[in-house]
């Protein structure tokens, strides 16, 4: 879109031009600057910017001349013209803004006056990359005047709706006022209290209804706000002592080949629970139960029944109790096996052509062997846990898992190197047959380069099966912990 602001003798603007900005409202007027604004900017250079202000200028349009020559030292900062031009007009913008605060302050419309002078100043700021602007001093007298009245009026209209627990509408007045004033009196205080009240009243609902888990949180947010408001800091911690979870964790049963299985999985559930970083799980761990449990001559075996759990619980302080047992080990193992293989070699021969007077590339595919081999270990077992409540004896929790871990090792060798190995089938060395095949394809070749980039050549033992096992099972009991105590209020 082309604009033309003309100026002709008689009238402001050229009525054969597309804009009559003399006939436009105020509205309109806007509009039409901004679309000029957007359009112009982006295309013309700091001169025709400095021109167009200087037509706005003669339209008595001031603040959007301004804006104009503001845009062409935006284009180039050495545009002197333009600096001064700027300095001339954006003076008088400011003045003009300076003349309705005065207005307003002189009339007692103190928030008005407020920010009637705190945008003077914000285009003061503004104007200050290219140019200075002058401010009297008395008008700073003059808004101080004006803010301390208005601030007040709002800090007494903030305590009233505290004291009225109308806290997201306090919050609003004191947000103004810090806003304005970042000092002002106890605002800041003020602010924090109409934030953290509404939260610690919730968090003592929750905790006097027993909610400790989520008093706890609450009371978190509170003191994220302050840190030492009320006495939240004392009924967190009661929140947290009075809500946790505290597990006995009676070590898994193993007999024979799954004793090692069944150390190894209390083992990893121990550091698993602790990993969590979960406040309101506690895990007791062998060292304190095995010490109870022999003061008390008591042998425990297996998944504990409802009673046993309960009674065993309260021995060891605990809210509950997780007992379980691994039975069914299994182990297979296919040893690894070495196995030739029939295959072939690209060979890649140079062969030269008389017409095009070119070399050019001849492939072959010599026949050869490389050796593959495979093998695999498989353990498996059946866990069973459960855990049971020492107040109550009811059952918490109760899974089974049947964990099954393979580790199977394959790769390929070759006398040389691998790239020109393809794999395939011949029926003679020497002799060609019709059975004869190379498996040419990318995705056969692939296969077997993958074969022989395999950089293993032992497989995982039995115990590191098992280790992964125990730590795979381990990690699940963990979090289906998580998840029950997550579900708790």
């Amino acid at each position: 879109m082309k604009v033309i602001l003309k100026k002709t003798s008689g009238k402001m603007f050229d009525r054969n031009q597309p804009l009559h900005l003399p006939k436009m409202n105020s509205l309109l007027k806007i509009i039409a600057f901004a679309t000029i604004s957007v359009v112009i900017v982006a295309c013309v250079t700091s001169n025709s910017l400095y021109k167009k202000g200087n037509q706005l200028s003669a339209a008595g349009m001031k603040k959007e001349a301004a804006q104009f020559f503001y845009n062409s030292l935006n284009k180039n900062a050495n545009n002197i013209d333009s600096r001064i031009a700027l300095k001339g007009i954006a003076q008088k913008v400011l003045e003009e803004d300076l003349q309705k605060f005065y207005q307003a302050h002189g009339a007692d419309q103190f928030k008005e006056a407020v920010y009637s002078y705190r945008s003077a100043i914000a285009y003061k700021e503004k104007m200050s990359r290219f140019v200075e602007l002058e401010v009297p001093s008395y008008y700073e007298g003059y808004y101080k005047e004006s803010k301390d009245v208005y601030l007040g009026e709002r800090y007494v209209d903030a305590k009233k709706l505290i004291k009225e627990e109308k806290f997201d509408q306090a919050n609003e007045v004191l947000e103004e006022i810090l806003k304005i004033d970042k000092n002002y009196k106890d605002a800041h205080q003020l602010e924090k209290f109409s934030d953290a009240e509404p939260l610690y009243r919730d968090a003592m609902d929750q905790y006097e209804s027993k909610k400790y888990r989520t008093a706890y949180y609450e009371f978190e947010r509170v003191l994220n706000i302050s840190a030492n408001y009320k006495d939240a800091v004392y009924y967190k911690d009661e929140a947290l002592k009075k809500g946790r979870l505290t597990i006995a964790v009676i070590p898994i049963v193993g007999t024979g080949t799954n004793k090692e299985s069944a150390d190894l999985l209390y083992t990893s559930l121990m550091q698993k629970l602790l990993a969590l970083n979960n406040p309101f799980i506690v895990a007791i761990d062998r060292k304190n139960t095995d010490l109870i449990l022999k003061e008390q001559k008591l042998g425990l075996t297996g998944v504990l029944d409802q009673n046993t759990a309960a009674e065993t619980g309260k021995m060891l302080g605990a809210k509950a109790v997780l007992s379980g047992t691994s039975t069914g080990i299994g182990y297979k193992e296919i040893p690894l096996k070495r196995v030739e293989q029939r295959g072939y070699k690209k060979v890649t021969s140079r062969k030269y052509n008389a017409t095009t007077k070119k070399y050019y590339n001849v492939y072959s595919y010599a026949k050869t062997t490389y050796s593959t081999f495979s093998g695999s270990r498989t353990v498996s077992e059946n866990v069973q846990i459960q855990m049971v409540s020492s107040e109550t004896g009811q059952v918490l929790l109760s899974k089974n898992y049947n964990p099954v871990i393979t580790d199977k090792l394959e790769y390929a060798t070759t006398s040389g190197p691998y790239n020109n190995i393809y794999a395939g089938y011949w029926k003679y060395k020497v002799i060609p047959s019709a059975q004869d095949v190379v498996e040419k394809s990318p995705s056969a070749k692939r296969e077997l380069d993958r074969l022989f980039i395999e950089k293993r050549r032992t497989m995982k033992t039995k115990t590191q099966l098992i280790k992964e096992m125990s730590d795979d099972v381990a990690l699940k009991i963990a979090q289906e912990i998580k998840s029950y105590e997550n579900s708790r209020e």
